[in-house]
């Protein structure tokens, strides 16, 4: 029976491309006592499935689907306890994805706005989305040059700003290394400050003090995005007054 249960985890350990011959899964069972083996099995199943959905959310790219929030929302869940995963869970869940990804994205971009720093002037206008937005300290101010953003929330942001420039604009979603998130790092890494323009009409541009500058030039996009704004508090805000 020992045999028989150590080749049947080495198979799932296989299968599931993560050793599950692991000390945190093994040891709530160290004395072998029937009452533990629940905790056991249910340690294990969490330790399956959330290395199942991190291999999901990468390779179905869900980060393009949801805003910065969701995502952080998912990873703390799945952190603590994450969901059973089946091929009917996941195909719900990118279903509703895809079904809600406009408005999805419209309040991730909302939520960019709202949370801007005011103290800049190009940052005054709540629920306006303006040629110019200021957002301060992305990265560590120069010459302190490092891999890690001072506020990942933020950069997390231009890629919420990003997916949803790619809607009104009819663009496709550019992937790891391409997007406007990336980009900003590597030129940051090794130019320290610069622009990274997009084909779309907007650009970012990074200076010494590690505030980014995001830049639109496209008078129709700027409208298309003041147009979702309308639509996101549709209902929301009265008529007059």
């Amino acid at each position: 029976e020992f045999e028989k249960g150590m080749r049947l985890i080495a198979e799932a350990s296989a299968l599931a491309e993560i050793s599950l011959f692991h000390p945190d899964i093994m040891k709530p069972n160290i004395f072998g006592l029937p009452e533990s083996l629940e905790s056991t099995l249910e340690m294990g199943r969490c330790y399956i499935d959330r290395t199942c959905w991190q291999k999901v959310f990468k390779e179905t790219k869900l980060d393009r689907l949801w805003n910065h929030e969701q995502t952080r929302a998912f990873y703390e869940q799945l952190r603590e306890k994450p969901p059973v995963i089946s091929l009917a869970v996941l195909k719900s869940t990118l279903r509703d994805a895809i079904a809600r990804r406009k408005e999805t994205l419209s309040e991730g971009f909302v939520t960019l706005l709202t949370r801007l720093n005011r103290t800049y002037k190009n940052n005054t206008q709540t629920f306006t989305m303006t040629s110019k937005l200021i957002l301060p300290r992305v990265f560590e101010p120069l010459p302190l040059r490092t891999w890690n953003c001072w506020a990942p929330q933020t950069s997390a942001s231009i890629r919420d700003l990003e997916n949803i420039i790619c809607i009104c604009s009819g663009q496709q979603t550019p992937g790891p290394r391409t997007d406007m998130t990336d980009l900003l790092l590597a030129l940051r890494d090794k130019e320290g400050t610069g622009e990274i323009r997009n084909s779309t009409g907007w650009r970012c541009k990074v200076f010494a003090n590690g505030n980014v500058h995001v830049l639109l030039d496209d008078q129709s996009l700027i409208s298309s995005l003041n147009d979702l704004i309308s639509h996101y508090f549709s209902g929301q805000l009265p008529a007059k007054g």
